[in-house]
């Protein structure tokens, strides 16, 4: 029982190992729903964003019922 035991951690150690050696080398990609709230911050910082009133209530509403 002891020897199933430890091979059963040698081998959750090894594949850890292995995560930990992979982590980081993909390239980073930024994704198009960054880039949206980029661009939706740069217009709110620059007094161009507008609320849409008449769809932001009827949001709320629907989400009250």
């Amino acid at each position: 029982m002891i020897s199933k035991v430890g091979a059963g951690n040698s081998a959750y150690l090894q594949n850890s190992q292995e995560t930990k050696n992979k982590k980081g080398t993909g390239p980073i990609t930024k994704s198009k729903e960054l880039d949206k709230i980029e661009v939706l911050g740069e217009s709110i910082k620059s007094g161009d964003y507008k609320i849409d009133i008449n769809k932001t209530a009827q949001s709320v509403a629907e989400n009250l019922v």
